[in-house]
């Protein structure tokens, strides 16, 4: 069965799901941020999310596996203590993921972030150049160790 909307508040759609028997809270952009038992329970959420001192989305970094994301948050679920984090598209998909708050791996763009950002960029240049640098240093070898070294021709026969 599909959920049913059963009100609005604050600018939030309430809305419920007779087969989980509980209701969701979405946002203008169709995200659940919050679920309960009750209607109730969900005017509450709505109440909370529309006293947060920020407006959705906020721009912001993902900072995981070494690399740094430029994306924005587009929702946060006060329930799972979660935010959708919307970056690049890779390949397939939309470029969306759903980040734990407890991770830490969501920043705000702020301009010491956006400094820190420039910095990396700087390094990972100065990274490539030196592994350019490497790769020509190792074409530079010379006497390699080879069956002409050693007399022999390159006809193996065991």
């Amino acid at each position: 069965m599909s959920e049913v909307k059963v009100g609005e508040r604050k600018g939030f759609v309430i809305m419920y799901d007779p087969g989980g028997k509980d209701f969701h809270l979405q946002n203008s952009d169709g995200d659940e941020v919050g679920s309960g038992k009750t209607q109730d329970d969900m005017e509450k959420v709505a109440d909370k999310l529309s006293k947060l001192k920020f407006q959705f989305p906020v721009l912001a970094f993902n900072v995981s596996g070494g690399r740094v994301e430029e994306g924005k948050v587009t929702s946060l679920n006060v329930d799972e203590r979660t935010i959708w984090f919307v970056g690049p598209v890779r390949g397939y998909g939309s470029g969306r993921s759903k980040r734990r708050l407890r991770h830490r791996d969501v920043f705000e763009k702020t301009e010491h972030n956006v400094a820190l950002v420039g910095e990396i960029g700087m390094l990972r240049a100065k990274i490539k150049n030196m592994e350019e640098d490497i790769s020509t240093m190792i074409g530079q070898f010379d006497k390699p160790m080879n069956s002409k070294y050693f007399g022999l021709t390159d006809d193996y026969r065991y």
